[in-house]
């Protein structure tokens, strides 16, 4: 499903996926059950928006010749910021609720104005890979 948002809009469909699935920290932690279940299903949308239309985002950015280290380097930037935003989540536990919950908006939201620099490179065209051919 996502895949074929991304295939049919380009990036710019993270946007409003992205204000979506911010919705699941008020939700998920301050409303009842049923606010809750929602709150969990739009958690478990900006997971499916992560885990298809991100790398899927990355290969027409990237060069062929430095897709794998592309990956490599995104699958290891994304496990350091979760972890570091788990851990910080964690902490803001003995604050209160509430700003774990404005912590957990404002860090989704922090991401929109990444996508949109994503997404002015990806309309300036195909990658160029600076890499000699090997030829001699």
């Amino acid at each position: 499903m996502f895949g074929r948002l991304f295939d049919r809009h380009g990036i710019g469909i993270l946007v409003p996926l992205t204000l979506l699935a911010a919705a699941y920290a008020p939700l998920a932690f301050l409303g009842g059950f049923w606010a809750s279940l929602v709150g969990v299903c739009l958690w478990g949308l900006g997971m499916g928006v992560n885990e298809s239309i991100i790398p899927a985002a990355l290969a027409p950015i990237v060069s062929p010749a430095r897709r794998a280290s592309a990956y490599g380097l995104f699958t290891g930037a994304y496990g350091v910021a979760w972890f570091l935003g788990s851990a910080a989540i964690g902490a803001l536990f003995s604050v209160s609720l509430e700003v774990v919950v404005a912590f957990a908006v404002l860090a989704e939201l922090a991401a929109i104005p990444l996508i949109l620099i994503v997404r002015r490179r990806f309309r300036e065209g195909p990658p160029v890979d600076l890499e000699p051919s090997g030829g001699s």
